[in-house]
């Protein structure tokens, strides 16, 4: 079966859903499938060289943000050339972080809007390029993406399939106008997508309901991780490693954290954070509120794949105080891959997460994370036994054949059907 991935890039930083694409491409590849994946936005950076073929980037976001603000400029083909460098891309967008928000909304509604927005020109070119390949299924990484689903279909014949996997919490991030213009456009563009794919049965009831699509033409293809061999037994040393892994914005929750520690500076404990600084005026709030509360911690910056594996296993836990809903949950994913225990809110993927692997410790609320971190600590040598147990459950729940049986089967539903 051929297959075309339209994936969105994050540039200069490593994405979640960036790799959850190229991880499903690499095992549909390794079960025999023809997969081509196409860029857009930004070039893919991936942990590891995964073995795929990626075509060359296309609408490119540098000459994207042009066509929105600087229309006459964009139309300059030799500069249209040079802006599209992945190289020149993935340096820019490091300073993505400056960008305003009215300005990302502003670009949502433009490319919500197809073939009728700004850029229908460029998605136009892009459909007939996938048209080359010749697909029987395109998937596109999410739906904000949606408005290449018409002329995808036109130019292909083939059914467009998109995944769901976070757009529901970006889009609560967009200020008025923009969330409700895009809402309605979102609402009105995937009504011409084949299927809809979701890493999890709550998100996929979540996004049927902020799509207004019905539950049954929602289909959950499951995260995977690597397996993390040689697991060491944890120290029981006097003081305890809680770690932190994400991007570090407001919506991740790393504030809350740090309140929650802020109660429980009579036990022995250290934070050590790593991750990229997406908003680095809220990283200096945090820093303040640490040291009006008496909080140290050690921050690393964005951990490298190398190290990553080697961080996860030196924590005793890993606390993710996230405001969304998440939808992959692949840094727990990956940290009880590495047998170490996580502490989540109870909603997204981690009731899932906590039910399958054993390893995942929920609180309902804010104010119940110190306590929960307070009842894990207290048995930290049960916890760190939870964690080894976890590591066979993910070896043998997410991995990268399941997901590839999973989306195979929803494929051949799909072209069943007719």
């Amino acid at each position: 079966m051929r297959i075309a991935m339209i994936v969105a890039g994050a540039g200069s930083m490593y994405c979640g859903a960036c790799a959850r694409d190229a991880d499903l491409a690499r095992a549909l590849i390794e079960a025999g499938q023809q997969v081509a994946v196409f860029p857009i936005y930004t070039p893919i950076r991936l942990e590891e060289d995964l073995g795929i073929e990626i075509e060359p980037l296309r609408m490119g976001g540098i000459n994207a943000f042009l066509r929105e603000k600087y229309p006459r400029l964009a139309r300059a083909k030799m500069l249209n050339s040079l802006l599209d460098r992945p190289s020149l891309i993935t340096w820019a967008s490091q300073f993505a972080v400056r960008t305003q928000a009215s300005d990302l909304g502003q670009m949502t509604v433009s490319f919500l809007e197809g073939v009728d927005g700004p850029h229908g020109g460029e998605i136009e070119r892009i459909a007939q390029d996938v048209a080359l390949f010749q697909p029987r299924i395109v998937i596109l990484a999410n739906t904000l993406l949606a408005g290449m689903i018409d002329p995808l279909t036109r130019a292909t014949g083939a059914p467009v399939v998109c995944q769901v996997q976070g757009e529901d919490g970006f889009l609560l991030e967009l200020p008025e106008p923009w969330r409700g213009k895009s809402l309605l456009l979102l609402r009105e563009q995937v009504e011409d997508a084949s299927h809809f794919i979701a890493p999890c049965k709550v998100h996929a009831h979540e996004m049927s309901e902020l799509l207004k699509q019905p539950i049954f033409q929602f289909s959950v293809v499951p995260p995977s991780v690597k397996n993390s061999p040689n697991l060491e037994a944890k120290s029981s040393s006097k003081e305890v490693r809680i770690g932190h892994l994400s991007s570090i914005r407001r919506a991740k929750g790393l504030d809350m954290l740090i309140e929650a520690l802020s109660n429980l500076k009579d036990l022995s404990w250290d934070l050590s954070i790593r991750g990229k600084i997406l908003e680095p005026m809220y990283y200096k709030e945090l820093v303040r509120m640490a040291e009006s509360k008496g909080i140290a911690f050690e921050y690393g910056g964005e951990v490298t794949p190398d190290a990553k594996a080697g961080y996860l296993r030196g924590c005793d836990f890993i606390v993710l105080p996230t405001r969304l809903s998440e939808s992959r949950g692949i840094v727990a994913l990956e940290a009880l891959a590495s047998g170490t225990p996580v502490i989540a809110p109870s909603r997204g993927i981690f009731p899932e997460l906590a039910r399958v692997t054993g390893g995942v410790a929920l609180y309902d609320a804010p104010e119940a994370l110190a306590d929960t971190i307070r009842s894990c600590i207290a048995q930290r040598v049960g916890w760190h036994q939870r964690g080894a147990k976890a590591a066979h459950a993910v070896s043998e729940t997410y991995f990268p054949a399941r997901s590839a049986a999973a989306a195979e089967a929803c494929f051949q539903r799909i072209l069943s059907a007719g």
